[in-house]
């Protein structure tokens, strides 16, 4: 294995869980009067992969993998749409309008989620590669707790106050603008052992 074939495999996950998490962001979950989107647990694994791309290979590779992201999502949601309207036999209408619930995309959605995208996953980039020029290799857990959490606050603000402001009460929203960052960033940190050991090992990688 080398730097460059790993890139490929770390593409492919970082795409994948983008086009899961975009998915499944409309299922909202709530714990009492606490309401968050599914996405919470998957888009954190985005920023983590995030991290090590921007840690090993740069922030310009990063990007152009973030632009990549957004092209496949983008085409995604174009065959999301053209399923929807595709005509179906009557004996399977139920299906068909439960893949038009699950898989409907609305402008608001897409605006929401490639503007979110977008902001929260530059901006973790960004971040990784300033401490890294100015710590060398030293403080990667710092950086990378620093990055998601600014990332995530970014890519939160931005996707919930355009998908959710006039459809849920106001406190509904501020609660998730504030919990949703702060849980996917415990999440990171609660993988920041294995994001660690992952990064050291593919930078002992020959290119």
């Amino acid at each position: 294995m080398t730097k460059s074939k790993l890139i490929i495999y770390l593409t492919g996950i970082f795409v994948g869980m983008l086009l899961v998490s975009n998915l499944i962001a409309n299922r909202v979950w709530n714990i009492g009067n606490i309401m968050l989107p599914a996405a919470v647990f998957t888009f954190p694994f985005v920023f983590i992969v995030n991290d090590i791309l921007a840690e090993v290979y740069g922030f310009k590779q990063t990007r152009n993998i973030i632009i990549l992201g957004f092209v496949i999502n983008f085409i995604a949601v174009c065959f999301y749409m053209l399923a929807n309207i595709l005509p179906y036999p009557s004996f399977i209408e139920d299906t068909a309008n439960a893949y038009k619930i699950a898989l409907s995309t609305t402008l608001r959605v897409l605006i929401a989620s490639v503007s979110a995208y977008f902001i929260g996953g530059l901006i973790n980039a960004k971040i990784m590669e300033v401490m890294h020029k100015k710590h060398g290799e030293k403080k990667f857990s710092s950086r990378a707790v620093l990055s998601t959490l600014f990332g995530e606050f970014a890519d939160g603000i931005t996707f919930i106050s355009i998908m959710f402001i006039g459809v849920l009460p106001i406190q509904n929203v501020l609660v998730m603008m504030l919990l949703q960052p702060l849980l996917k960033t415990i999440i990171e940190i609660i993988v920041l052992p294995v994001t660690t050991k992952v990064v050291i090992k593919i930078k002992t990688l020959p290119k």
